[in-house]
Formats: structure tokens, sequence, C-alpha cells
């Protein structure tokens, strides 16, 4: 794994990687080298290209320019039927899927920052919100992993 690499031979001072609910495999292995030599995670996708946020259904298609244009449509599926999933567990009246999934990525100490994306001044606020809406348990957390290990694998 090239962030391994990075952190063993040029000892960084941060780290950018795509990590989300659907993208974990950071967690057993570069998060914990990050803590020992101290260097910064920076989790960028945290939304998982917006499919995170829940607002896409199964017959969602995307624009000439967009990277997810050219994305399988079973991945697509996979990627909304997982955060399907992800709403009955996560989705609290005081905090959207959206929140959660941020508030994933912030659970782990080794993250430094995250950057969601947002195209609209809602997006900003609900981003933002998440500041304030309550932290993941660890039982969500579990979950969360344990979903990821069974289901999410290879997109969804």
């Amino acid at each position: 794994m090239e962030a391994v690499l990075a952190i063993q031979t040029g000892k960084p001072t941060v780290l950018q990687i795509p990590f989300s609910i659907f993208r974990q495999e950071w967690i057993e292995e570069v998060l914990p080298m990050a803590a020992r030599y101290r260097v910064g995670i920076v989790a960028r996708e945290p939304l998982a290209n917006g499919f995170l946020t829940g607002k896409y259904g199964p017959d969602a298609a995307f624009a000439s320019g967009d990277i997810r244009h050219h994305w399988p449509r079973e991945m697509v599926e996979g990627q909304v039927r997982a955060a399907k999933s992800l709403r009955s567990l996560l989705v609290r009246p005081d905090r959207t899927l959206a929140q959660a999934a941020l508030k994933f990525v912030l659970a782990f100490p080794e993250v430094s920052v995250t950057i969601p994306g947002a195209k609209t001044p809602a997006q900003v606020e609900e981003n933002a919100g998440a500041s304030d809406a309550p932290d993941l348990t660890p039982a969500e957390i579990a979950a969360v992993r344990e979903m990821h290990a069974k289901d999410f694998a290879g997109g969804g």
C-alpha cells in the first residue's frame, strides 16, 4: 500500500487518503502507523462521492465529465443499497446520513481533518452541522465496520 510505503520511507507530515464508510482499508494498518510516526491524516471523499448523503437512487445518472459517469451500473446500485442500509442505522432526528459519515471518519483520532465536497449552500450548512451532531457511539462504529466487512467491500 502506497500510504504505508510513504510513511516508512518519506516520513511525511500529512497524508491525504480516500477514507469513508465505504473505504475503510486504512484502519488496520495505515492509521496505527500514522499515529506511531506522528503523521496527520486528511480524509478525502468522506461522503463517498455523494452516495453517503443518501440523495441518489439506483437509477442515478451522471453527466459526462463527472467521475461517476463511467462507473458500472452495478457499482452505483451497490453504493445506493449500502447507503440505504446505513440510513436506518445512523440517521437520527439530530444527525443526517452525511453528518454520520463525517462523524465516522472523524471518530478516528489519527484523522486531523476531512474534506467533504459541497455544491450548494445547503450542503455546506449540513456538513458544518456535523460539528454539532452527536458522535457515533462505539456500537454504531462497530456496526458500520461489520457492515463494511460483510456487504460494502467492492462497492456495496
